[in-house]
């Protein structure tokens, strides 16, 4: 019998620690920046504590968050460096990036 340490996911830990996030406060910021229910409160808790891998596309969400409050890159590999199934996809952007400058009709691509 597997017990449950030999599960836990200790990158995905070690990054919570970093990011100074408990499970439940990320779930928190994911709802936060990517509207409500994106994660369920307790999810994060299964991808810690179980080695779970969140559905498409929150491992992608959940790497953006945490590479927003550390301060650097950290990738969909970096948190689940052991699943095959976890892989990045593109970069997770809000749509109104580069889009900070006057809107105007003479700004408008298409007039």
């Amino acid at each position: 019998m597997v017990e449950s340490s030999d599960r836990v996911n200790h990158a995905f830990a070690a990054h919570l620690a970093e990011a100074g996030l408990t499970a439940r406060a990320l779930a928190r910021e994911l709802n936060q920046a990517f509207g409500p229910g994106t994660s369920a409160a307790t999810a994060p808790y299964y991808w810690r504590d179980s080695g779970g891998v969140p559905r498409s596309p929150l491992p992608a969400l959940t790497a953006h968050v945490i590479s927003r409050i550390v301060g650097r890159v950290v990738t969909v590999a970096d948190l689940w460096p052991e699943r095959p199934e976890a892989t990045d996809g593109t970069l997770v952007r809000n749509a109104s990036t580069g889009m900070n400058g006057p809107w105007t009709l003479e700004r408008t691509p298409c007039k």
